[in-house]
């Protein structure tokens, strides 16, 4: 991981946070623009990936809703068979300020840290400045364990995110369906011995994928740590959607999600697009995205529960004085290109946050077991550092 380091300070980006926040509490996370959808089903958004000629920007923004029906019966779990973090990929990513940087002479809708950096969007105004060096900071975190990706873990059983979609029609339109976000731990099961067992998943829609109420923060009232989930008839989901829609066969939800890596979680104020396939064996195929902020704040909370790799150093989390920390802590804040809240856009307000994109596919699941772990404490007093303090 010392390897990571070093890399931030050429101008790689970290991510991360501990706290998840109902949908409806989240200024402008229904902000967000609409059109024909541009990448919305994961697809490349089509044109050139040069700059593009001044004046000129085709934003990629997610579908607008459907006109027509709404409401229906059908209830669905779909749990994360792939989500890919880690290098660069110009077909995913919407415009979330609603300004192309660089692309035809567009500015930046914030203010970066530091003065004169320049922070550009892909062709369509794609905010995805820190989706390369996101990533490298989750496979760095998840090195510290068996699994060098979120890929390798899911199929390992390990981890996965659960999407609920539930009033929902079953047409390619539905005005207004309900979609919920939930972090698992993975296909964990209390064994005979009274340990946890772990099984990889099969893929059929019967992997029972199991909930950390303590890491995820979901609302597990009534069940025992080593109880079944599902007897309780509620799934204990961590943000919620109830504005979402499908139109044309895509999903689209925005909500604050978040990604347990075990040993810490990262929040991202998201907008998730899929398209839907039916399945013959019932159930639907999910083809999609997750974009959107991640704060510098929550950066820098979520490293402070990771040690320090360097021996040198042994023993020390990733905060405040740690030496490692201040080495790459001004490469975190250079990389900001866009505002934590929305309203903020476009009105001078410093640049606090990284944009992200990254695809994912999911298939036909069930909730498991309540498993509890102990998430490490946050370093250094409990203070986190932002892009302001020294």
């Amino acid at each position: 991981m010392l390897g990571l380091m070093k890399r931030l300070v050429v101008g790689s980006v970290a991510a991360a946070a501990t706290i998840v926040l109902a949908c409806s509490a989240i200024v402008g996370i229904h902000d967000l623009p609409f059109g024909d959808g541009g990448a919305a089903d994961g697809g490349p958004p089509g044109g050139d990936t040069g700059i593009m000629p001044e004046g000129t920007c085709n934003h990629v923004v997610p579908p607008a809703p459907p006109q027509g029906p709404s409401g229906g019966n059908v209830t669905l779990l779909e749990a994360f068979q792939t989500l890919e973090l880690f290098g660069f990929d110009a077909s995913v990513g919407y415009d979330l300020d609603g300004v192309c940087t660089c692309q035809g002479g567009g500015p930046e809708s914030c203010v970066p840290f530091m003065h004169g950096d320049e922070h550009c969007d892909l062709p369509g105004g794609q905010d995805i400045e820190g989706y390369a060096s996101f990533g490298l900071l989750i496979e760095q975190v998840l090195s510290l364990s068996n699994f060098h990706d979120i890929d390798a873990r899911i199929q390992a059983g390990h981890l996965t995110y659960l999407l609920q979609i539930a009033n929902y029609n079953g047409e390619p339109d539905d005005t207004n369906v309900f979609v919920g976000f939930l972090d698992s731990s993975g296909l964990l099961y209390p064994d005979d011995d009274g340990g946890i067992g772990t099984a990889k998943p099969s893929w059929d829609g019967g992997d029972r994928w199991a909930v950390d109420c303590a890491l995820s923060g979901a609302d597990c009232s009534g069940v025992d740590s080593g109880d079944w989930l599902a007897d309780s008839g509620v799934v204990p989901l961590t943000a919620v959607d109830r504005q979402a829609y499908v139109t044309g066969g895509v999903l689209v939800a925005h909500l604050p999600v978040v990604l347990g890596l075990g040993i810490t979680t990262i929040p991202i104020l998201a907008v998730v697009t899929a398209r839907m396939t039916s399945l013959e064996g019932g159930g639907y195929r999910l083809d999609g995205q997750i974009a959107g902020r991640v704060a510098t704040h929550d950066v820098f909370a979520a490293i402070a529960r990771v040690h320090d790799p360097d021996p040198a150093n042994a023993g020390q989390l990733l905060c405040g004085p740690d030496t490692t920390f201040q080495t790459f802590k001004p490469s975190i804040c250079n990389q900001a290109d866009i505002n934590q809240d929305p309203s903020n856009d476009n009105r001078g307000a410093p640049c606090d946050a990284l944009s992200f994109a990254g695809p994912f596919t999911a298939l036909p699941a069930a909730i498991g077991y309540r498993i509890d772990h102990t998430q490490t404490p946050l370093g250094c007093d409990g203070a986190i550092d932002d892009c302001t303090s020294d």
